[in-house]
């Protein structure tokens, strides 16, 4: 999968917070339904951001 490219630094970093904001939040619902502590989290919030970014102009 291709990253979308983003012309402006500023917009791009601006998405990836959100998004990353969103998956923390995501991820703590996530692991309150597991009943323990999520050892693979780095690879369950790429997944997350990469399904949630903006598709491609």
């Amino acid at each position: 999968m291709e990253l979308p490219e983003m012309t402006d630094d500023g917009d791009m970093r601006a998405t990836l917070s959100r998004l990353l904001r969103e998956a923390e939040k995501a991820h703590a619902e996530y692991e309150k339904a597991l009943g323990h502590a999520d050892a693979d989290w780095p690879d369950w919030y790429a997944g997350y951001v990469l399904e949630h970014l903006p598709e491609q102009q």
